[in-house]
């Protein structure tokens, strides 16, 4: 399920326990977001000044 979401824990731990009922299901990577304020973009490179080569 790349990209689902689930609104509870308790849904969470379901959709993990019928993943692992899966053949051949080793693992599983998750990430939990409580709550998001609001979205920043990727900073730039660090060290250096915008149009100037090091």
């Amino acid at each position: 399920m790349r990209g689902g979401s689930t609104a509870t824990t308790e849904r969470l731990r379901d959709e993990l326990r019928r993943l692992y009922a899966i053949d051949g299901v080793s693992g599983t990577r998750a990430t939990v977001v409580r709550e998001t304020f609001f979205e920043r973009p990727v900073a730039p490179e660090i060290g250096g000044t915008p149009g100037q080569s090091s």
